[in-house]
């Protein structure tokens, strides 16, 4: 004999948790996760940066180690090559960033006059959050 759908719904309705707090129970360890992964950051950090470091600079190696150059020395002239291309790009970079940075001041008169469209709209909408406007 076969039992009626309502007695394996109603086992079902038992066993099962209701769908609003399984999600709940997912906010829950979803957010437990990023409050752990926020408090272990300084612990985690440096790990997650070698390993990064370790898989761009590995192909690098092995064609160094395949030149017979040892793999000490091989991952030294790889530290040194990083870190020249960060202060090379550090050194090229800060020319045009110290020119843009003197024109800062006066280019900012002319950045709130063309976004003026879109301040006018927000002071409509919620005037004590953003305050009176500049202009």
């Amino acid at each position: 004999m076969r039992r009626p759908k309502s007695c394996c719904r109603e086992k079902c309705r038992r066993t099962c948790l209701c769908p609003q707090i399984q999600k709940s129970y997912s906010l829950v360890v979803y957010s437990s996760l990023l409050v752990a992964a926020y408090v272990t950051s300084d612990i985690v950090l440096p790990f997650v940066f070698a390993i990064v470091l370790k898989l761009l600079l590995q192909p690098a190696l092995r064609i160094l180690e395949g030149l017979y150059i040892p793999r000490t020395i091989a991952s030294l002239l790889l530290i040194l090559a990083l870190f020249g291309t960060i202060v090379g790009l550090g050194t090229v970079i800060s020319g045009p960033a110290r020119t843009w940075a003197a024109k800062l001041p006066e280019g900012i008169p002319r950045l709130q006059e063309r976004l003026s469209f879109v301040r006018e709209p927000i002071d409509m909408t919620c005037p004590r959050i953003f305050g009176p406007s500049i202009s």
